[in-house]
């Protein structure tokens, strides 16, 4: 506004002078001689003309025409905002989780095996007399006589053929005798390894009678056992039949028969079955960087990183499962093999589409992650040997790289400031112009876009400062509206809006402000918790400025003042004066007067001054501020050229010129400036020449 006020005061000024340049076309007052003493005057039209401000002006995206002819200036700025989901939430690299455990002790089947140790074997070890009277009456019905205590030999036996040795952790050996000899008997027997002659275990048996069977249990806890065993007697004895005849038979029988059950060892060589070997579960906290409180996410990318190195001598497997998350409805499960032997193994899984539920912790439902996993032995089906009590399992994991399509959540109320600014309006045109142009209805919107499902608020101050004169703009704070749920559309249109109604921008634009100062901030969930926001990958938040300036303004005692340079020449000299008369017929709603002063700057002197001459009367507004169709005001000003004026033109080289504006009424109400107005202007010069003969 203020340039096209300035260029009407040129244009204004440039008709003004335009007298003095035609009388100099039309007469060359060089050819007129000296000696003429007659005294002719004339009058002269210069320039007539109607000027219509729709003609004046062509109308453009920036300057705009109403139905109703109101002239406005509209200003866009496209995306002075931009918000996109991946600033608005970003989930950060997370920590990795480590779980280190020795694997041991572990299970090895439960086996059983018999013996018979027949009256013949004992035979072996009895002394002479004995020997002859069994060898005697093999077959026949005798007393049997009494036996011992005495030892009667060892007997070996191999256990089972799943391992070699093995060193027991716990576990239990069950040692049942069957007496199928004709008379009752007791006996201690040490259970010993082959290899070293390590006892096993004792078990004794007292009084068993014919046909019974007893049951004694050897704990393995701290045992070494080997596969190939033997049975000590260390004791034998019985009472014999008392002189009563039985059948006397070198095939009758103690039956013994071995049980070994809940066995765990931990190392020693052994065929080692496939078995869980660790179970654990976490509730993973999924780091975030702004405190928000994740609910639901759905991944388009992402994935579990894991590696495993394992020292155990045979294969392991590994199986991971996310029992509150799942892939195409299905729970979300995953497992690995680590080649037999020890060895590294990594690599990741995808988690690309996959839907997590973080609330299932009851004292933290939100951020969490379960997860659960097995880790278990696949045997190779080979006899190994083995030290669990030295080898370990190292396995790290973390999730990473996570780009979600969809989140739900509480985003916190987080707030972003917005950088201050400064806007530096200070220039020497500032300083040519005084009074008062207050632009009555300006506007200034934010038409945005916003597809997070997040309400913002917005909070900031403006303030104008001229000299010692500060204006706060005193905006309203902006509410900017979000989409309520994810049914599409997803979208929000919508304006935010800053008018002479909600603010002070009519004060501050009327200083005018030679500093703008700006700052702000936004705040996330102003109302706080209401309910979940949620946001997609590709939400956004856009937002485009426009400024809207109807020209509706009151004008007071506007004055603008420059300094134009001017060569006159020497041809007035002949002279005697003149005058230069401009009448207007004016339909605007503006009035204007001009002063100017010739100036010699080269003395720096004002040589003559010439005050209020009126340009311009002011139209009369209706009520609404608008010129009435065909109502106008004539006014008729002149500017007198003396000849002591005339003389002190050559020595003039620049001229100061002051404009005044005021709308109608003196700047008192609004007015409104339509492109039907118009004005009507003449122009004419009179001037007396001196004449000498």
């Amino acid at each position: 506004m203020n340039t096209f006020s300035r260029r009407m005061i040129i244009i204004l000024l440039l008709c003004s002078l335009v007298p003095l340049s035609c009388i100099k076309d039309k007469f060359d007052f060089d050819k007129l001689s000296d000696q003429v003493e007659i005294k002719p005057s004339f009058v002269v039209p210069v320039a007539t003309g109607s000027l219509t401000l729709g003609n004046a002006v062509r109308e453009t995206d920036t300057l705009q025409f109403d139905p109703d002819n109101l002239i406005r200036i509209v200003l866009k700025q496209d995306s002075v905002m931009y918000v996109s989901a991946s600033e608005f939430l970003e989930i950060p690299a997370q920590a990795t989780e480590t779980k280190s455990f020795t694997p041991g002790p572990i299970d090895i089947d439960d086996f059983s095996q018999s013996r018979k140790i027949m009256l013949d074997d004992l035979f072996a070890f009895m002394d002479l007399a004995l020997q002859i009277f069994f060898q005697a009456n093999d077959g026949t019905s005798v007393p049997f006589p009494p036996i011992g205590p005495a030892p009667l030999g060892q007997y070996d036996e191999s256990l089972d053929d799943q391992f070699e040795y093995v060193y027991f952790s716990e576990g239990t050996m069950d040692v049942t005798l069957t007496n199928k000899f004709p008379v009752e008997v007791s006996l201690t027997a040490e259970v010993q390894n082959q290899s070293d002659n390590s006892v096993v275990g004792t078990v004794t048996f007292s009084n068993i009678a014919v046909d019974a069977t007893n049951t004694q249990s050897v704990d393995l806890t701290g045992r070494r056992v080997d596969n190939d065993i033997r049975f000590v007697l260390t004791n034998f004895e019985t009472p014999g039949s008392g002189g009563s005849n039985v059948d006397i038979n070198l095939t009758d029988s103690l039956f013994i028969v071995v049980d070994a059950y809940d066995m765990k060892v931990n190392r020693g060589k052994a065929l080692i079955p496939d078995q869980i070997i660790e179970t654990d579960a976490q509730d993973i906290n999924i780091a975030v960087d702004d405190n928000e409180e994740i609910y639901q996410i759905i991944l388009s990318s992402g994935r579990i990183a894991y590696q495993v190195n394992s020292a155990v001598s045979e294969g392991l497997y590994i199986s991971l499962e996310l029992p509150n998350s799942s892939k195409d409805g299905l729970p979300l499960s995953y497992s690995l093999n680590l080649d037999q032997g020890p060895g590294v193994i990594s690599g990741d899984f995808d988690l690309s589409g996959t839907v997590h539920d973080l609330t299932a912790d009851p004292l933290q439902p939100y951020n969490k992650v379960r997860v659960e996993y097995e880790v278990g032995i696949s045997t190779s089906g080979q006899m190994i040997e083995f030290d669990l009590t030295a080898e370990t399992v190292d396995f790290q994991y973390s999730f990473e790289d996570f780009d979600f399509y969809y989140v739900e959540a509480w985003l916190g109320q987080k707030t972003i400031d917005v950088e201050d600014e400064e806007f530096d309006l200070d220039d020497e045109f500032f300083d040519r112009i005084t009074g008062e142009l207050r632009l009555t209805n300006p506007t200034v919107r934010l038409v945005y876009e916003n597809s997070f499902g997040v309400p913002v608020q917005v909070n900031f101050s403006m303030t104008g400062t001229n000299g010692a004169n500060v204006v706060n703009l005193n905006p309203p704070v902006i509410d900017f509206l979000a989409p309520a749920d994810t049914i599409q559309p997803r979208m929000v249109n919508g304006v935010a809006e800053i008018n002479k109604d909600n603010s002070s921008i009519v004060d501050l634009l009327a200083l005018p402000p030679r500093l703008i100062e700006f700052s702000g901030n936004a705040g996330a969930n102003p109302a706080g918790v209401t309910t979940s926001n949620f946001i997609f990958n590709n939400s956004y938040f856009l937002a485009d400025l426009e400024i809207d300036i109807p020209l509706e303004m009151q004008i007071t005692d506007l004055s603008f003042t420059d300094t134009v340079e001017v060569d006159f020449g020497d041809d007035l000299d002949m002279l005697e004066k003149g005058k230069i008369t401009l009448v207007v017929d004016n339909g605007f709603p503006l009035e204007m007067t001009l002063g100017l002063i010739l100036h010699d700057s080269i003395t720096n002197t004002n040589l003559h001054t010439f005050d209020n001459i009126m340009l311009l009367e002011a139209a009369p507004v209706d009520a609404t501020g608008v010129v009435p169709e065909g109502s106008k005001t004539t006014g008729e000003s002149s500017i007198e050229l003396t000849r002591e004026i005339l003389d002190l033109i050559p020595e003039t080289n620049k001229i100061i010129i002051t404009a005044t504006v005021n709308s109608s009424n003196s700047g008192t109400v609004p007015v409104k400036i339509l492109s039907t107005y118009s004005l009507d202007f003449r122009i004419r010069a009179s001037a007396s020449l001196i004449v000498t003969q």
